[in-house]
């Protein structure tokens, strides 16, 4: 009887000595702190150890910003455009288009320059020497204005009108065609006023100034 008591407390000894390593307390000063304290059971650990839920902290709802009511657009007041008022030109300084008179009388200015020279049959030469009708052509060839060579026919073609043979129809510039007793044109002179010509006269005279009746005119005609 004694020794299966013995036995039975080896065997309850063999069972209790791995618990007793587990919660054998270490060495040292931590020894005396540990003998203190109890071991937690298996089922308060775990709901020990078990993590807490994070705290969501409440999201607040943002407050929206007060819209800026808009200003009401002002209508621009439209600037009155000033007028501006043309200078006024003095009239020296405006240049007229030449009329019939000046130019006519430009072409007696330049004819007179030449009273002197000589005559010459056939000649245009205004300084060596021309004709009636060479006389003629080359002064209004010198305003650009063509006319024909000889007087029958400028007597028919030249400028653009005919005139009346009396003193107050004429102009300078007007040509003064003679004729014979048949017609045939045969001289030509440029009208200078007060009743007078410049003309191609002959060898004699040469370019000189007559009265305009100093033979029987013929016809007239106006080139400008």
């Amino acid at each position: 009887m004694k020794r299966r008591v013995c036995g039975l407390l080896l065997a309850i000894s063999i069972i209790c000595l791995p618990v007793q390593q587990v919660y054998a307390a270490p060495a040292g000063p931590a020894a005396h702190e540990h003998k203190h304290k109890h071991p937690v059971p298996p089922h308060e650990k775990e709901e020990f150890e078990k993590p807490s839920e994070p705290t969501v902290a409440p999201t607040s709802t943002p407050t929206a910003a007060p819209t800026a009511t808009p200003k009401p657009t002002e209508t621009p007041v439209p600037t009155a455009v000033p007028t501006v008022v043309p200078s006024e030109v003095p009239e020296e300084d405006v240049e007229e288009a030449p009329t019939t008179s000046t130019l006519g009388c430009a072409v007696v200015k330049y004819a007179l320059q030449f009273v002197g020279n000589p005559y010459k049959y056939g000649g245009t030469s205004l300084t060596n020497g021309a004709d009636c009708s060479g006389f003629v052509q080359s002064i209004y060839a010198h305003f650009d204005c063509e006319l024909e060579r000889t007087s029958s026919v400028q007597a028919k073609t030249a400028g653009y009108m005919e005139v009346a043979l009396k003193e107050s129809e004429l102009q300078p510039g007007d040509l003064i065609f003679y004729a014979n007793s048949n017609g045939v044109v045969y001289h030509v002179a440029i009208y200078i006023g007060d009743g007078k010509v410049v003309h191609a006269a002959n060898s004699r005279k040469g370019i000189t100034i007559s009265e305009y009746t100093y033979m029987k005119p013929y016809k007239a005609r106006r080139v400008f």
